[in-house]
């Protein structure tokens, strides 16, 4: 039987004390960057790391289908253990934020009238401007998805956090009229507007970021989120795939993977547009970072058991490309790859060092940490020493949150929690099962003094000490 965790009192009270060290906690930062260069962001939807012939898990993914992805793998540093969350919204709040969703109250899909980001929360665009000692443009385009309104028919500023321009839906793009047929929000400062666009709408977000960029004359940030390759499957316009033939736009069956490899081709095609458009020297001035908001849907996924994809707190669902090229990766560490464990909240914090930020006020981005010394030359560790995801039944302005359950890993073993009913649920060693096909649980939990059952009672303290007794 388990271990009965709710009577070691003891143990629990210890590891309190530093509640769990997600993140540093301590709000000074490393070395700022000398002359700190722009930043752009890419995240992808529902791409898992399993999707990419660049990390080399599925045989089945073609070698061609991701040029420019393949590119920026080459010739930036490419991380193998990154986590997102298993759906969008926690992980756009942990990486505008550099906090856990337990913190911030978004564990689920934000849908009309639920919960959404707390304006309390310091975002990134918000801390560039109070905290970067240069000035900073902030632009986001593509999907936001951090705020309850269930329209895109308008753009509220005050919605956008802190960000000075935004071109996009508040929500997500609706299945019906489609990709090629939606309204396009805009708003720069308190100047909000909305038009129809007939463009393909993961085509346009790339473009209408071009343009943008291409007229900043000071720094900037920019967050670039176009809805690709996304689980309501379409089939992009020719020009931009060569997999499915057809009229552009046009729904595809659910579990279509040629749709799904269609929209993902697409999406490194504009990516390699935006990089051209960005000049042959992009890389002594930005730094990119390409990442995405969960895995991929299990309707296409070929690689992660079946029920381990998007959705759920299993490798599938939570496992993402993490990619970093530029001028913040030395010649030395260009083509390398890390083993290093990485978080979508991790962001937060590079960021802010990337832009020279030195401090950051009590109580921000406790549960990230900045990549910097990953990216030296040689890499040195940068004190994470664990991972967590979550998942809630429904969004809330504070605990207890339904259906609350926690995935937490160490470089080895990796724990599933049902915290809603205080019981590990998986126990996995992912050094010997990537694929998590071996319950360690199951029959029985581990033998005494096995380095399995340490690792479950080390992993069940820190939740326990993260989110209360």
């Amino acid at each position: 039987m388990f271990p009965n965790h709710r009577g070691r009192n003891a143990f629990f009270r210890g590891l309190s004390a530093w509640a769990l060290a997600l993140g540093p906690g301590a709000t000074p930062l490393g070395a700022a960057q000398s002359d700190a260069g722009s930043v752009l962001v890419v995240l992808a939807d529902d791409l898992g790391i399993d999707a990419l012939s660049s990390y080399g898990l599925d045989p089945t993914v073609p070698s061609d289908l991701t040029p420019n992805l393949s590119a920026l793998a080459s010739q930036g540093i490419r991380f193998e253990n990154a986590w997102s969350a298993p759906k969008c919204s926690p992980a756009r709040a942990a990486l505008h934020t550099g906090r856990a969703a337990f913190r911030t109250g978004i564990g689920n899909v934000i849908e009309a009238g639920m919960h959404s980001l707390p304006t309390s929360e310091t975002t990134l665009p918000e801390m560039l401007a109070l905290r970067a000692p240069v000035p900073y443009s902030t632009g986001y385009f593509g999907k936001w998805h951090l705020e309850r309104t269930g329209t895109n028919q308008f753009c509220a500023p005050s919605s956008l956090h802190g960000y000075e321009h935004f071109a996009g839906t508040l929500f997500q793009v609706p299945p019906q009229p489609g990709y090629c047929d939606w309204r396009v929000g805009a708003c720069d400062g308190a100047v909000g507007t909305n038009t129809r666009s007939l463009e393909y709408m993961p085509a346009r977000i790339f473009d209408l970021a071009s343009t943008w960029i291409g007229t900043r004359t000071e720094r900037w940030f920019c967050v670039l989120a176009p809805q690709a390759p996304y689980e309501l499957l379409h089939t992009p316009p020719l020009n931009l795939q060569s997999i499915r033939n057809g009229p552009g736009c046009t729904s595809c069956a659910p579990g279509t993977r040629a749709c799904f490899d269609a929209a993902l081709q697409a999406l490194d095609r504009k990516l390699g547009q935006l990089l051209a458009n960005l000049g042959p020297d992009w890389e002594q001035r930005v730094t990119l970072i390409f990442t995405a908001d969960n895995g991929t849907p299990g309707s296409v996924n070929r690689y992660w058991p079946t029920g381990h994809a998007k959705l759920t707190l299993f490798e599938g669902g939570v496992r993402v490309p993490f990619l970093v090229a530029g001028r913040s990766v030395p010649a030395a560490r260009r083509g390398s790859v890390s083993s290093a464990l990485v978080s979508i909240s991790d962001v937060y914090r590079t960021v802010a060092r990337l832009a020279g930020v030195t401090t950051l006020p009590a109580g921000t981005a406790q549960d990230s940490f900045d990549l910097g010394p990953l990216l030296e030359a040689p890499p040195r560790a940068n004190g994470r020493t664990h991972l967590w995801a979550e998942s809630f039944g429904r969004n809330a302005p504070a605990p207890p949150y339904a259906v609350h359950k926690v995935a937490i890993r160490d470089a080895r073993y990796k724990l599933i929690y049902n915290w809603s009913e205080q019981r590990p649920l998986f126990l996995f060693d992912l050094a010997r099962d990537p694929r998590e096909l071996t319950n360690l649980l199951k029959p029985v939990a581990p033998a005494p003094g096995t380095p399995a059952s340490t690792a479950l009672e080390d992993l069940m303290g820190r939740i326990r000490a993260s989110l209360g007794p």
